[in-house]
């Protein structure tokens, strides 16, 4: 395995919690974006256990509500990357991008349309999550 995260020695590691870690992103979209990495090598947020889920929640807001106290910022998008949309040889992380006044952030975001049966999925989704909840 050549995962990047897996070595920690070899990032500046800004915190730790008891299941992730934080980092700058090195190649950041905005200024202040932070990378929040699994400790564990997960490779799909289905993989985290209920504590480790629980965690990442509670992170997600201290670090935003940080952010937002303490800098000249809006608030803060986060991204879940996960499964094969990650990038290669990086296992289950989080981004969490400070978002400023005129930052035109969703103005580049053009991604082709593809087709999605979201007549399949409102018939699916209910029974799922009764299931699986």
């Amino acid at each position: 395995m050549n995962c990047i995260f897996c070595n920690q020695s070899k990032l500046d590691v800004l915190f730790q919690t008891n299941y992730f870690f934080g980092v700058w992103d090195i190649d950041p979209i905005q200024k202040g974006h932070l990378l929040i990495i699994s400790k564990v090598h997960h490779m799909n947020i289905s993989e985290l256990s209920e504590n480790e889920l629980l965690e990442m929640v509670k992170l997600q807001s201290l670090v935003s509500s940080f952010y937002e106290e303490n800098f000249d910022v809006l608030g803060t998008t986060s991204i879940f990357n996960n499964g094969n949309v990650m990038s290669q040889n990086t296992h289950f992380h989080f981004h969490v991008i400070p978002r400023y006044k005129n930052d035109n952030f969703y103005d580049l975001i053009n991604p082709k349309q593809l087709q999605f049966d979201t007549q399949t999925f409102n018939d699916s989704i209910k029974k799922y999550l009764k299931d699986n909840f």
